[in-house]
């Protein structure tokens, strides 16, 4: 590729394809983080629902667990209702176990609120903590309730509510509608284990029948596993259309074994007193004949209840509770503010499934969390990779341009030298050879004329001389070997060194070389290198001569004064000038071409850019001005300390 423009082409192409894998290392960078951060973010957030989770689900597994097992009695009206203790030999009750809050103390306590007969008590009682109304709906139509005296006959499924929560809940829904959505599964009644335990056992004493009852209880959770999971604890039938993973069906089995858990000790508690009473008075208690179903939480409209199907004398009654959900909601979301202070609670509806991994495990809810942006901000070490990666990237872009920049400058360069000097020296040398071979074959007879033959000689050679010089200068500069620049000289001594080699250079143009120096500045003393400085002037003086060869006025001025700290030395012409785009800009060694020189005056270009480099490293400069009176002036300002 010997066009600089192909040169260029393939670089830019080199250049364009480094920045593309680039490019592409840092989206696969990117990408590869905001994974990551979405990984981090999704691992994390999944540790905070699932905490949040359980700590709702732990303070709802009393209150919904004592509903599970609360005596079908609790949701009947009666005349009269008092609070005992159980019997006294009985194992110690819930309300006395170790519980984790005051919510769960307030639903452990209801639980163990027995009703025996009060003819002083009211004949309305309070509903449990968190329980908005207790209710029973029987076979007649007629719903009852014994937070309510009287019980309500709803006329039509669906009609006008009246003022009463218990009007509104019967106007809401049906009995046959509450007995399809209930499970067939009973829960072990007291009559059974007591009879079970009086037939089977001749020791009556209360350690016995607990390891007893703990049995019975365990055989019936474990026989009814599947449909206490999928009817009383609705989360896992909801989210049938989801598919959550091992890790979150395992943590939701937990939280449910964790309800049975607490069903099963809550039944236990209150049934394990009453046969080792009875048994120690000798006298057989009498077992109502009732068969209490597993309670199911269910939406009706915006209403949360329990229920449950209870078999008596033949008939099929529903029992339940309505939840105050909203003040339960405040209550479950105070529990995980600091785990997720922007989640919220949602009714599951049987027909919208969700995934159960967001589920409570006793109650229809779900718990959803709002998606924060992830991602937004990537980390310092990322950020400082990348911006070094294109920071290098560019840095070795400009270096190389940079570098490839100078090789072609040189490049050029050096073909303009070789071709300049080429061309330069060909003219001495042809005259070297003629004029030689002439004087060696004596084909010069004539004296005069072969002193004039010598002359010339002489003059080429010393511009050959002046040529050799200029080269082996600026080849010391670009090697970086600065002047001495210690010699102690006066401006006088300097000039009387230079002057007649000056004066012989112009006279070789047949000009005339005129130097000028202020009494002022004749003694003046600089230190400096003299050899450098006569190269400058004679170089300065050469370009007068063949630039104002064809001038009128054929004298070249050298003028010496003292302005200031500095010594102007200034050489001026009476010729052409020098174009203002040459001297105001920089200027280049060598870039005269051969065709250049045949139109003007022979030289390489090299002249004024060697006498500004040197200039500079002796602590001067040079200045070019135009003449007032036409010509051009050239002025070397050397410092004077």
């Amino acid at each position: 590729m010997k066009r600089p423009w192909q040169v260029w082409l393939v670089f830019g192409v080199c250049v364009v394809a480094a920045a593309a894998a680039l490019v592409m290392l840092t989206r696969q960078a990117l990408q590869a983080n905001r994974l990551r951060l979405t990984a981090q973010a999704d691992a994390e957030l999944e540790q905070r629902v699932s905490l949040a989770l359980w700590r709702m689900d732990t303070e709802l597994a009393p209150l919904v667990a004592n509903e599970i097992v609360r005596p079908a009695s609790a949701y009947r009206p009666r005349e009269s209702t008092a609070t005992v203790a159980t019997a006294p030999n009985s194992p110690p009750d819930v309300a006395q176990q170790q519980v984790e809050s005051p919510f769960q103390q307030q639903a452990l306590q209801a639980t163990v609120q027995m009703p025996v007969p009060d003819h002083n008590a009211p004949r309305t009682v309070e509903p449990p903590p968190y329980v908005l109304l207790q209710f029973e709906a029987r076979p007649d139509g007629s719903w009852h309730s014994p937070q309510l005296a009287e019980a309500i006959y709803p006329s039509l499924p669906n009609g006008p509510p009246s003022t009463t929560r218990l009007d509104e809940l019967a106007h809401s829904i049906g009995l046959p509608q509450l007995l399809a959505k209930l499970p067939s599964a009973a829960l072990p009644s007291a009559a059974d284990i007591g009879s079970n335990w009086i037939a089977q056992n001749s020791a009556k004493s209360p350690a016995e029948y607990n390891e007893f009852a703990i049995q019975n209880q365990l055989q019936f959770f474990e026989g009814n596993r599947e449909e206490m999971e999928q009817s009383a604890l609705p989360s896992k039938s909801a989210g049938k259309g989801a598919a959550p993973s091992k890790g979150k069906s395992a943590d939701l089995e937990q939280r449910n074994l964790r309800y049975q858990a607490a069903a099963q000790q809550n039944l236990l508690n209150q049934q394990q007193a009453w046969p080792y009473a009875a048994s120690q008075s000798g006298n057989e208690p009498s077992l109502a004949d009732e068969q209490v179903g597993v309670t199911r939480p269910i939406w009706l409209g915006d209403r949360l209840v329990l229920v449950r199907r209870v078999g008596f004398n033949g008939e099929t009654t529903v029992q339940g509770c309505w939840l105050d959900w909203p003040l339960l909601k405040t209550r479950l979301l105070a529990e995980t503010a600091d785990l997720l202070p922007n989640a919220d609670l949602v009714a599951v509806r049987e027909e919208s499934p969700a995934d159960p991994a967001r589920m409570l495990a006793g109650l229809p809810v779900r718990l959803v969390v709002p998606v924060a942006a992830v991602g937004a901000e990537l980390p310092s070490t990322l950020q400082w990779s990348l911006g070094m990666a294109w920071g290098a990237m560019a840095l070795a872009a400009l270096a190389a341009a940079a570098l490839l920049a100078g090789v072609m400058a040189l490049s050029e360069r050096r073909a303009a030298f070789v071709s300049s000097v080429t061309h330069e020296l060909r003219t001495p040398l042809t005259t070297f050879r003629m004029y030689a071979e002439m004087l060696a074959r004596g084909m010069v007879p004539d004296a005069e004329r072969r002193q004039e033959y010598l002359l010339t000689l002489q003059r080429e050679a010393e511009r050959l001389t002046l040529l050799v010089e200029n080269v082996l200068a600026y080849a010391r500069l670009e090697r970086g070997r600065k002047p001495s620049a210690d010699d102690r000289v006066t401006l006088g001594e300097l000039l009387d060194r230079i002057g007649p080699r000056l004066a012989s250079r112009a006279a070789q143009a047949h000009m005339q070389c005129d130097v000028q120096i202020e009494p002022s500045a004749d003694g003046q003393e600089l230190t400096t290198d003299q050899n450098v400085v006569e190269q400058i002037l004679f170089n300065l003086v050469d370009n007068a001569a063949k630039y104002a060869r064809d001038a009128t006025d054929r004298r070249i001025h050298v003028e010496v004064s003292r302005e200031g700290s500095w010594v102007r030395l200034a050489v001026r012409d009476h010729g052409p000038g020098i174009e203002q785009s040459r001297w105001s800009g920089p200027m280049r060694a060598f870039g005269k071409t051969a065709e250049q020189s045949a139109e003007s005056a022979p030289g390489v270009g090299l002249g004024l850019a060697l006498c500004r480099r040197l200039a500079k490293q002796l602590g001067g400069r040079l200045e070019i001005a135009a003449a007032v009176d036409g010509g051009a002036t050239v002025m070397l300002m050397l410092p004077v300390e």
